[in-house]
């Protein structure tokens, strides 16, 4: 127990001054958080879309097309890509190629519509990922190129 005379460091001895110690302590847990946060490069999201295509023509052909309509930032093209599935009550084990888009949220659903448009198969592989974290400057370039 503190007795008049004594000081206490958790105190202010002026009157409405805010005490120091509890003010560094606050900046430190303030700057604790602020590392822990992820850094926004942008308000808009950025995409992967997953889409498997007939072939590397068919791939190139819709990649193309997203690109240049600003659907995507850019495209990537793997090939071969070999699939099994059940397609209509039947086994499928065939050869696809893979194509990766880098887009944002804003833009998925118009590059659904667009990969629809251009696909081959009555039933495309359209899946869209959201990136959650990477190369800041990368994600900010992708941002930049479907606006």
């Amino acid at each position: 127990m503190l007795r008049h005379g004594n000081v206490n460091p958790n105190k202010s001895n002026e009157p409405n001054k805010p005490n120091k110690l509890n003010k560094l302590n606050k900046l430190n847990k303030l700057n604790k958080l602020n590392k822990l946060e992820k850094p926004r490069t942008t308000t808009m999201k950025p995409y992967l879309v997953y889409v498997t295509t007939a072939d590397k023509t068919e791939a190139r052909i819709i990649g193309k097309h997203l690109v240049q309509a600003k659907l995507a930032a850019c495209v990537n093209i793997l090939d071969p890509m070999n699939s099994m599935y059940v397609w209509k009550g039947e086994f499928q084990d065939n050869q696809e190629a893979v194509m990766i888009a880098k887009t944002t949220q804003e833009r998925v659903p118009a590059l659904i519509t667009a990969v629809k448009e251009r696909h081959s198969y009555e039933c495309p592989c359209i899946v869209s990922l959201p990136i959650s974290d990477g190369n800041p400057d990368f994600l900010a370039w992708i941002v930049k190129q479907v606006r």
